[in-house]
């Protein structure tokens, strides 16, 4: 896969729209994303970040460098086992779907590098504060 943008969201609830909205206003570029449920949410009239470049197939972010995964460990399992872009992304995951280990995501994503993230969102806070744990196998160049 080409890279065409620096960072990728996948899934665009109230964590992904942060985590898109944060990177736009840090960088100035738009972050792809993808959402099941696509731009716009049903109940809502205005489009869920609107920032972003919409992507229409999940595999689409992971023509990003590094990719955050914002949405339940499940649903990330079922897109991604088998799929053979998700085997050849070799770029940086970061999961904040906490019920995956990195096991998990190693199993899905085995050329990338992954990183547990736990985000804390917090109302009228224009950032996501966040823990992030290096992996004891992740050399410390590789996480610098």
């Amino acid at each position: 896969m080409d890279v065409t943008a620096r960072f990728g969201v996948l899934g665009a609830g109230r964590l992904g729209e942060a985590i898109a909205r944060t990177w736009f206003l840090r960088t100035a570029e738009p972050p792809l994303v993808w959402s099941r449920g696509g731009r716009r949410v049903s109940r809502e009239s205005r489009p869920r970040a609107p920032e972003a470049k919409w992507v229409r197939d999940w595999t689409s972010i992971l023509n990003a460098e590094s990719i955050a995964i914002a949405i339940p460990g499940k649903a990330v399992i079922e897109l991604a086992r088998g799929s053979r872009e998700a085997a050849q992304f070799a770029g940086n995951v970061f999961s904040a779907a906490s019920s995956l280990s990195r096991a998990s995501l190693a199993r899905v994503f085995p050329r990338a590098t992954i990183v547990c993230i736990s985000p804390f969102l917090i109302d009228g806070v224009n950032s996501i504060p966040m823990l992030v744990l290096r992996p004891r196998d992740l050399p410390l160049s590789q996480w610098l």
